[in-house]
């Protein structure tokens, strides 16, 4: 079992401007825990969570899983969890687009999955109270009244070739995005797909080609405004030049895609990024 607890604070500096002197804080407890049963076959799973807010009501949050090997590494998985999610200072306070009378999120939902080796099949379904989302009639963040829903399967594939080749295979299908009266959620795909192929040529250098595909999505609710169909690929080169350094490069949106995640905000260029890092 392993438990432990911390203390975080927010404040809200120059906001268009202007210093709004927004702060608060939050003081967490945590425990985690897991048992193994009928051999190790079975694994069952528990973490709870408690958090004191100065300015939004207090919330335990918990989630359990259950793992079990049918036979070798054939398995079947399932999740029950809660979520508690505030919405930050810039959301709140921001001259432009805040709202001061924002609520936290509310969610809770499972997922069931199968797996086999690096293959795995899940299902999820979640609900979540008083959603943050972004209206572009009054442009600033507000709660969807109610329950939104979310339902999807993803399957996912992961394996390594001649022992220097990793890759990493993903892909979404979201069945349901919809509100407490079922109009679909703008800007949420039916499909996305991500992928990733990490590269050992020697043991001081890694490359890694990167990046994900979203499909058909609207940025509005009518569905008129399409701001799906795209792909982004990244690259990064590391080279470990000393024991416990680490220089990289790495290029995002390496084949210069122009596209946009929100109607009317294009997205960067192709960019390039420079940067060293140490472990002690």
């Amino acid at each position: 079992m392993q438990a432990g607890g911390g203390y975080q604070g927010f404040h809200q500096g120059l906001s268009a401007g202007a210093d709004l002197g927004k702060k608060y804080a939050n003081r967490y407890i945590f425990a985690t825990n897991y048992n193994r049963f009928f051999e190790g076959k079975t694994i069952l799973s528990e973490s709870v969570r408690y958090d004191n807010y100065t300015s939004f009501d207090n919330k335990m949050t918990y989630k359990l899983g259950l793992k079990h090997y049918i036979v070798d590494s054939l398995y079947f998985a399932a999740n029950t969890s809660t979520g508690y999610n505030v919405p930050t200072l810039y959301r709140l306070y921001d001259s432009w687009v805040g709202n001061a009378a924002l609520k936290p999120e509310k969610s809770r939902g499972y997922d069931l999955a199968l797996g086999y080796m690096g293959f795995k099949v899940l299902y999820f379904s979640q609900k979540t109270e008083d959603l943050i989302d972004y209206n572009y009639s009054t442009f600033k963040y507000y709660n969807v009244p109610g329950n939104s829903e979310f339902k999807g399967l993803e399957l996912s594939y992961n394996g390594t070739l001649l022992e220097s080749l990793i890759y990493d295979l993903g892909y979404t299908r979201l069945f349901k995005a919809e509100d407490s009266i079922g109009a679909d959620l703008p800007r949420r795909a039916k499909d996305t797909i991500n992928y990733s192929l990490t590269w050992f040529p020697t043991q001081k250098h890694t490359v890694n080609i990167n990046g994900y595909y979203v499909g058909e999505r609207y940025d509005n609710a009518a569905g008129t405004v399409q701001t799906g169909k795209y792909n982004v690929t990244n690259l990064s080169l590391r080279h470990n030049f000393a024991k416990g350094y680490t220089g990289e490069i790495e290029i995002r949106n390496l084949f210069d895609r122009f596209y946009q995640e929100v109607d009317g905000y294009a997205t960067a260029k192709r960019s390039f990024y420079i940067g060293i890092s140490a472990r002690y």
